[in-house]
């Protein structure tokens, strides 16, 4: 692209939450700071109405 050239990409919000659960699922150990191999359970819930 060119130097002052933007793209706008619109992604909707479900997409965006639903990227941010994998993010976090896939990092995990490393977010949580887990030493060991350990198992997490998860329980996610989102607040569509104030995103």
């Amino acid at each position: 692209m060119d130097e002052y050239t933007l793209r706008v990409v619109k992604i909707d919000k479900e997409a965006i939450f639903e990227f941010i659960y994998e993010t976090f699922i896939s990092q995990e150990q490393e977010l949580l700071d887990l030493l060991s191999p350990v198992d997490v359970i998860n329980d996610c819930a989102m607040d569509w109405e104030k995103g």
